[in-house]
């Protein structure tokens, strides 16, 4: 996964194993791994406009194992802090960013093949979901999660 996102010009700036890192405390995590990407020009472009958004760039998406497949999710960017208070300019690179998270994913899910991670988890295939802010909530207050298929 992570090299087809550097084939799309992307950083990597961290891929955590977060079951192998529930491991070495002696507690147990089914597999999940997040992935920390972005493109370092486009955010600042972004950040530039709302400090707020740097809370949540780079972009993140979440591998977790669920039986035979595996959800990956992540934080629609239109539900990103002030996200409708940016120019026409920063509501483009919003509206991007949420079409590339659906063809990453519909990529991956083409091509999807089992990957092995340290913690001994695979990932199979891929179901996912993005994560929005329930309505009336501060962006601090996202405990509170619904998930929502995409289309």
């Amino acid at each position: 996964m992570e090299d087809r996102l550097h084939q799309r010009g992307f950083k990597i700036f961290a891929a955590i194993d977060q079951a192998a890192e529930a491991q070495n405390v002696g507690l147990t995590l089914k597999s999940t791994v997040l992935l920390i990407f972005g493109n370092p020009k486009v955010g600042t472009l972004l950040m530039q406009e709302d400090d707020q958004v740097a809370f949540e760039l780079p972009i993140k998406l979440l591998l977790v194992a669920e039986g035979d497949h595996t959800k990956a999710l992540y934080r629609d960017p239109h539900d990103f802090p002030n996200a409708t208070k940016l120019s026409e300019a920063g509501q483009q690179i919003i509206a991007n960013m949420a079409n590339l998270y659906q063809s990453v994913l519909a990529d991956l899910q083409k091509n999807s093949r089992p990957a092995r991670y340290p913690s001994g988890g695979s990932f199979l295939y891929l179901i996912w979901k993005r994560v929005r802010r329930p309505a009336k909530r501060s962006p601090s207050r996202v405990s509170t999660k619904r998930y929502l298929r995409a289309r």
